[in-house]
């Protein structure tokens, strides 16, 4: 489990784009002239998204990663339009998924993010009145309310997810997905009883329709483990992660992606429960299937690298936690860049690391790093801001600087 946990992403654009690659077996292309049309009535939307948000230079049009952006979305919507018709309850099992690979939108500013945010939801409102009848629209509300989610936008979320709601009101796959999705909101604002009670509903719903036995079943087993953890009601938290894990073995097999995710969670329980031992032989088991279907350089397998530093580190085993640690950030660096903010996660677990051996010069330049990159890209008053404003504070309390700790971040900040 990190110690900072961060998910971001924006753009309704990207909420297509990212799940190109892995849906792209699952359409056939149309003929050009019909795509030549669809992509000429996209960019008539883009472009009065554009004129609304104040003209394509005060957007950023001219800039490089915001034309990647504008070619993603006149591409990836085309894909939408075919998927949605042709098979619906793919969409309902990928969207869930798109940004834990999401990393373009992380080179942005929060000026940026800003500006982008406003251009998505002027382009959802008018692609909701130019391509989307009813099965179309509750599929958009849902993926633009998984964006605000991932987007750390709860209350926004909640409102499109209502929407969805509101239009599917049979017992379908869909609405499964929008009340799981709710759950999963209401759980990271700390309100677990209201996310109980809407993965529940999304329970009774799964099992009616696919089964107790069903992968998909499990996936809401294992949302509702998480707000037990979450919750530090551990004992529970075993029992449906159990429930989840032996769906997960049977039916997917014990290498399979959501096999390790569900070790990786049995892990994390145990090492909140301080049993170290139990906790380092299931974020293990995680590991081996994780290097050996994603292999060695992928984020997934880098946080399950600091998972298991995590808990070397609260074993006050410093120098494996170090070497986990490392591996954990030669990943991030590489494949998320510098300015991410799980690459700023690991910076302010190192420097934790070197504070707690005495290095404290080295801890300060560690946190100065994750506090720049959270304050880019995440803003002053977020959790992972603040917290590493606190560590940074106690470090600089060791470290003897003649200065206040106000004057010494702004002299280093400017």
């Amino acid at each position: 489990m990190d110690v900072m946990g961060i998910l971001i992403g924006s753009g309704l654009g990207f909420v297509l784009g990212i799940v190109a690659s892995v849906i792209a077996t699952l359409v056939t292309n149309r003929h050009f002239s019909v795509e030549g049309r669809i992509e000429r009535q996209i960019m008539k939307i883009i472009n009065k998204a554009l004129k609304k948000c104040g003209g394509r230079k005060k957007i950023g049009f001219n800039k490089k990663k915001f034309k990647q952006g504008i070619v993603v979305w006149q591409d990836q919507v085309k894909l939408f339009l075919e998927i949605i018709d042709e098979s619906p309850d793919a969409i309902y099992k990928i969207a869930p998924q798109m940004f834990a690979i999401d990393k373009f939108l992380h080179n942005y500013t929060q000026h940026e993010m800003e500006l982008y945010k406003k251009f998505s939801d002027i382009f959802v409102e008018h692609f909701l009145k130019r391509f989307c009848n009813k099965d179309r629209e509750v599929y958009l509300l849902y993926a633009t309310a998984v964006n605000k989610h991932a987007n750390l936008l709860y209350d926004d979320a909640l409102e499109y997810a209502s929407k969805a709601l509101e239009m599917e009101k049979s017992d379908s796959i869909a609405r499964a997905a929008i009340l799981s999705l709710m759950g999963s909101v209401h759980n990271d604002q700390g309100e677990h009883d209201k996310a109980l009670e809407w993965h529940h509903k999304a329970l009774a719903i799964k099992e009616k329709i696919l089964g107790k036995e069903h992968p998909d079943t499990a996936t809401t087993y294992n949302n509702i483990a998480l707000v037990y953890d979450n919750q530090d009601e551990y004992g529970k938290a075993l029992e449906w992660y159990y429930k989840a894990l032996a769906i997960y073995e049977k039916i997917l097999g014990m290498e399979h992606k959501n096999t390790a995710t569900t070790y990786n969670n049995i892990a994390a329980v145990y090492d909140n429960q301080g049993e170290y031992d139990k906790a380092l032989e299931w974020y293990n088991k995680s590991l081996a299937i994780k290097e050996k279907i994603l292999g060695t350089e992928h984020p997934s397998t880098a946080n399950t690298y600091n998972n298991i530093a995590v808990v070397y580190h609260s074993q006050g085993k410093y120098d494996k936690a170090l070497e986990w640690y490392n591996k954990d950030l030669a990943i991030s660096e590489k494949a998320l860049g510098k300015e991410h903010p799980s690459t700023a996660t690991t910076y302010n677990n190192i420097a934790a690391v070197c504070r707690q051996q005495g290095e404290y010069d080295k801890a300060l330049e560690l946190y100065l790093q994750s506090y720049k990159v959270c304050m880019e890209k995440l803003g002053a008053i977020h959790p992972n801001t603040l917290i590493t404003i606190e560590n940074m504070e106690i470090a600089f309390g060791k470290a003897g600087i003649e200065q206040s700790f106000d004057e010494w971040l702004a002299e280093n900040t400017t």
